[in-house]
């Protein structure tokens, strides 16, 4: 509420605050209704017209609120008031009697934020001066003039929604006609389209005819191959069954001959063993000769004589270069994993030996890690190709297998199985000696090569090293034969002689003492 030292006297009023409300500007103009003979309120009346009909056509939302406003207010008072212009001019009568009625000071005053109005009047008093108000025929020309210019804004304001509604309009109905345009171009288009592709499809359905007629001259075709191949195959079995007549009469005869030559050559064989027998035990002894002539001198001149001494348990004392065995796993591990020339230990008639991975077959013995358990091949190895091989040194050990081997790992009480290619220098690996060893080398090939996919049983882990290099050298140099003198007569050698001299061959004087 403005103070009463800062506001004016409404009838002064020259200009219409911008920040009024429509409500307000109402207010001003019926109470300077009420002056009669005072050219400044006819002057601030006109003044407060003008902005009234402006804030009524550019804000008519809230001109239409005060308007509801009115009618819930005076609704027995408008409810006869069916022209807009009559019925807005009881609605300004009737808010001016009850506004101006209820103050008691005529002279209200103004300033930027509003009215200021005087006193209220009892309410015994308002009643007569409403009375008063609207009974003055000067205040209803007034509101009259007032609402026929309201209206009269409402109008052109209509009047310009009208036009713009209309260009709007006028632009609605030209995309409407941009639209229809492109819609026809696009129909042509489909029908160009759809014609191809009616055309397409009688294409596929010859197509499709021609497929049909391929297929089946190629069903005639395979049936009339299947009965050949069915007459060359009774062909074939009629030639087999009169060849296998003529094969298995002269295999009758020969089976006879090679039953006497097997019974002779079994006699001879017997032989042999009792002399292979004898030669055992006479290299048993002569490595037990040699192998203590050359403990005085250390392990390291057995290390460069490269030599293995076996015992009569079993047991090996390998003396390679490369001596010291990896122990790996077999059965959580992919199987192409062994390379071919990989050395493995085998055992026969209490004599150890080393066979390489590509040696072994069906039924081959192979002596486990433990040097103990005896494991057999199940199935021919396979040869499988590999792309990357690990190669590890512990020492003198040396070892190379593919990056998913498992090799055992850590202490001997704490041991686990890694991947060789997860293998780092410096890491434990289990040797055949039962003993630990760090890894002093660790080196990754990448190489296009052939390894062996071999099963064991049972599935324990096997020692095995690689194939070590080898020093090239002659052996004893042979002695020259003896002639002597005489000739012992010829006498014909039957098949069966040469049979016998073949199996065995006679070696005696063949090397020097």
């Amino acid at each position: 509420m403005p103070q009463q030292s800062e506001a004016k006297l409404l009838r002064e009023l020259t200009e219409v605050p911008a920040g009024w409300p429509v409500a307000t500007v109402i207010d001003a103009f019926l109470d300077l209704a009420v002056y009669q003979g005072y050219a400044s309120a006819d002057r601030a009346r006109e003044v407060l017209s003008l902005r009234l009909v402006e804030l009524w056509a550019s804000q008519p939302e809230e001109a239409e609120a005060w308007l509801e406003r009115c009618r819930e207010r005076f609704a027995a008072e408008l409810a006869n008031k069916v022209p807009r212009p009559e019925r807005l001019c009881e609605a300004l009568l009737q808010h001016g009697a009850v506004e101006c009625g209820k103050y008691e000071d005529d002279l209200w005053r103004f300033s930027e934020a509003g009215l200021l109005r005087g006193e209220l009047r009892p309410a015994a008093e308002r009643e007569d001066w409403a009375a008063l108000y609207l009974q003055d025929p000067l205040i209803r020309d007034r509101c009259l003039e007032l609402a026929g210019r309201l209206v009269a804004a409402e109008s052109t304001e209509t009047a310009r929604k009208w036009q713009k509604l209309e260009a709007e309009l006028h632009t609605s109905q030209e995309e409407a006609r941009g639209l229809r345009n492109r819609l026809a171009a696009a129909e042509v288009e489909v029908c160009g389209k759809d014609a191809e592709l009616q055309a397409a499809q009688r294409d596929g359905a010859k197509c499709k005819e021609q497929c049909e007629a391929l297929a089946n001259r190629a069903a005639v075709a395979e049936s009339a191959v299947a009965k050949i191949r069915q007459e060359l195959l009774e062909a074939q079995a009629s030639q087999r069954e009169g060849g296998q007549l003529v094969t298995e009469a002269v295999l009758q005869d020969r089976c006879e001959q090679l039953q006497q030559q097997l019974a002779k050559a079994q006699g001879q064989m017997q032989v042999c063993w009792e002399q292979k027998d004898m030669q055992k035990q006479r290299i048993r002894e002569l490595e037990h000769q040699l192998f203590g002539s050359l403990l005085p001198s250390g392990p390291t001149v057995a290390n460069q004589l490269g030599l293995s001494l076996a015992g009569e348990d079993g047991s090996a004392s390998s003396a390679l270069s490369n001596s010291s065995w990896f122990m790996v796993s077999r059965g959580t591990v992919k199987p192409h994993c062994f390379m071919t020339d990989a050395v493995f230990k085998t055992r026969g008639y209490d004599v150890d030996f080393f066979l390489m991975g590509r040696d072994l077959q069906k039924g081959s013995k192979v002596v486990a890690g433990d040097d103990v358990t005896i494991l057999q091949v199940v199935k021919t190895p396979e040869i499988c190709e590999s792309s990357e091989v690990v190669e590890l040194r512990a020492g003198d050990a040396v070892l190379q297998v593919t990056p998913d081997h498992l090799v055992k790992t850590g202490e001997p009480e704490e041991s686990v199985y890694r991947a060789a290619g997860q293998l780092k220098v410096g890491d434990l690996v289990m040797l055949d000696s039962g003993e630990a060893a760090a890894l002093t080398s660790v080196t990754v090939r990448r190489m296009d090569c052939q390894v062996l996919k071999i099963i064991f049983e049972p599935d324990l882990p096997v020692a095995v090293f690689s194939r070590p290099t080898c020093i090239l050298s002659l052996g004893h140099k042979r002695k020259p034969p003896i002639r002597r003198g005489g000739r012992s007569p010829k006498v014909p050698r039957s098949a069966d002689d040469s049979l016998d001299r073949a199996s065995i061959p006679d070696t005696a004087g063949d090397c020097m003492d």
